[in-house]
């Protein structure tokens, strides 16, 4: 389980975060919705190490994290896989190479076992092993996307963080990159933590809904529930959904 308690993070005048508090069950798919620039992705930073908070503490399956060495984070690391914003594919390398890239440094898999494990990922994400061998710019942007997921499905992990997953992307590869996530985390038992402003994709995807403003939760519930909410945030944000 993560659970976030009473998290407070300020960069300079600005406060981000203001005693955060919420935790996310094993197994679920939970969705942190919210206006831009209140926190979302500063709160699935906190969880790798990127932004470390003013106050408060994050607890990853009963272990407190904020406080760990650099050397100490790599174990929360691996089993927190990071799905960013942008594919952030390394250029110079194929698509084998970039899905190998994690492995490798990690010891996950014995050499012998390396190039199964990669196709086995890119099938995963509903890729043809033929892509393994085409560099980055010769893929489509929704491909990158699926890319950058299956590098991140290669290291293991036990949750899976998505940064605003669907940025960008046309409502066909939205819907793609949503039936994946919630596919990907029934089939391989993970927890998946999803931040987003997609109330659409939530309410067909998630287990469960949390709505951020001015760096608290102000309301949550399973999509039903959220169908009924009554905070004018959501409101806003179901729109023609309800």
């Amino acid at each position: 389980m993560i659970e976030f308690k009473k998290v407070s993070k300020r960069f300079g005048q600005k406060q981000v975060l203001n005693e955060l508090s919420f935790h996310v069950r094993r197994g679920e798919i939970l969705f942190l919705l919210g206006r831009s620039g209140v926190g979302k992705s500063v709160t699935l930073r906190h969880l790798v190490g990127l932004v470390r908070p003013d106050s408060g503490e994050i607890f990853v399956d009963g272990r407190e994290i904020s406080g760990l060495s650099e050397e100490e984070f790599l174990d929360v690391r691996r089993k927190c896989g990071m799905v960013f914003q942008f594919p952030a594919l390394l250029d110079s390398l194929n698509v084998y190479e970039n899905v190998a890239f994690g492995v490798r440094a990690l010891k996950i898999r014995p050499p012998s076992e390396e190039r199964e494990w990669v196709l086995e990922k890119l099938r995963l994400v509903h890729l043809p092993p033929s892509v393994a061998e085409l560099m980055p710019s010769q893929l489509s942007f929704g491909m990158q996307k699926k890319v950058s997921l299956a590098r991140t499905l290669a290291i293991h992990p036990a949750y899976l963080l998505f940064d605003e997953p669907t940025t960008s992307l046309d409502p066909v590869a939205t819907r793609v990159i949503h039936e994946l996530i919630h596919s990907l985390s029934r089939q391989l038992h993970v927890t998946s933590l999803v931040i987003s402003h997609d109330m659409d994709g939530a309410l067909e995807y998630a287990d469960r809904i949390l709505v951020i403003d001015k760096g608290q939760i102000v309301a949550g519930g399973t999509p039903a529930e959220m169908r009924q909410e009554k905070h004018p945030l959501v409101r806003d944000f179901l729109g023609g959904s309800a």
